[in-house]
């Protein structure tokens, strides 16, 4: 493995002895075949984790980021400051295995999303006020159906804006387990051409996800835009949701 440059941890402190490769080395499962390539995945996973922070995405430390890496999941842990996010808020474990305590229970969403569909690479988890807003806007119909936005051209193999496109809502509630059952029963019978690359959990949040990460990334920013866009024409009486 390559020498590592000193990173900056969450709190600030900074040595030259501390980088990211003694922190892999100390928590990484053995089995795990690259460590580079988690390195680099612990790295995207705090770039993104604070920008998602200026956007104002992930307040008061929700959110979180996962990427497969082969064998492994890198996930940040449960309850991290965003703003401050450092490689030693990032836990590296078996996708096969259990969680560390440290993650968010919700990691279990995450873990039976990359089960069930092979091709995701990365899964991105947010709070922000437009994905909060219209997901309690459409509990009970439990879908937000998008149709005639460009943006949706943003969406991994949409090439048209006249495309129809579902985004689930599921109840939120505690039981994680229960949680991932229902959303992946959902997808699993739904015809996954009409499905957007996310869902949301009402009152809660979006999830995200993409077949490498500048694409989960991506289609976070277009669920953005466009659910801000909804959230703009209604206040101006020109939409009527259904």
């Amino acid at each position: 493995m390559k020498t590592q440059a000193p990173f900056l941890p969450a709190d600030g402190w900074r040595s030259s002895q501390t980088t990211l490769g003694h922190y892999l080395q100390s928590v990484r499962p053995s089995s795990l075949e690259s460590a580079e390539d988690e390195s680099a995945a612990c790295e995207e996973l705090v770039r993104l984790g604070r920008l998602a922070a200026q956007r104002g995405w992930v307040p008061a430390g929700s959110g979180d980021f996962s990427i497969q890496v082969g064998s492994c999941l890198t996930l940040t842990q449960s309850g991290c400051d965003k703003n401050r996010l450092g490689i030693d808020d990032v836990a590296v474990f078996a996708a096969s295995g259990r969680p560390p305590a440290t993650v968010s229970p919700e990691a279990g969403l995450h873990l039976s999303r990359y089960a069930a569909a092979p091709s995701i690479a990365a899964i991105l988890h947010v709070h922000s006020p437009s994905a909060v807003a219209l997901s309690q806007i459409f509990s009970r119909q439990g879908e937000l159906r998008l149709q005639g936005w460009e943006m949706q051209k943003a969406f991994e193999g949409v090439s048209s804006h006249e495309q129809e496109l579902l985004v689930p809502i599921f109840p939120n509630q505690q039981d994680i387990q229960a949680m991932a059952a229902v959303v992946e029963a959902r997808f699993a019978a739904a015809d996954r051409h009409l499905l957007a690359p996310g869902y949301l959990i009402a009152g809660h949040g979006l999830y995200a996800w993409g077949s490498d990460v500048s694409k989960a990334w991506r289609h976070l920013e277009a669920f953005d835009a466009i659910f801000q866009a909804l959230l703009l024409t209604q206040q101006q009486d020109r939409y009527v949701f259904r």
